[in-house]
């Protein structure tokens, strides 16, 4: 079987094809998966930074207030990084606003 690519490399195509993204939800979703990435890597504060990017683009294509399950997987990734960071409280809302959306979407 063949080794799968390193993080870094992954990283690298992602951000290349943020470069390339012109809509605004590809440029959210590939910011999501850079975070994702980001994570793994250990560099939590640079992947919290492009989950809020990503939340940011979300609620302009979506609306402030829209309940969408793009935003919802955001919340979500967001409670997972709080949980590494044992940030408990940060991790609640998270993930209560994860569910929230969940439930109507």
């Amino acid at each position: 079987a063949k080794k799968p690519p390193s993080l870094e490399k992954a990283k690298s195509l992602l951000k290349e094809a943020l470069g390339l993204s012109r809509q605004i939800g590809q440029r959210a979703a590939t910011l999501k998966q850079i975070a994702r990435v980001t994570i793994r890597q250990g560099d939590l504060d640079r992947a919290e930074n492009y989950l809020e990017q990503s939340l940011d683009l979300y609620k302009e294509l979506y609306g402030e207030n829209k309940n969408h399950i793009n935003i919802a997987a955001v919340k979500f990734q967001q409670g997972a990084l709080a949980i590494q960071r044992e940030q408990w409280e940060q991790a609640w809302m998270h993930f209560s606003d994860c569910i929230r959306i969940r439930r109507i979407v």
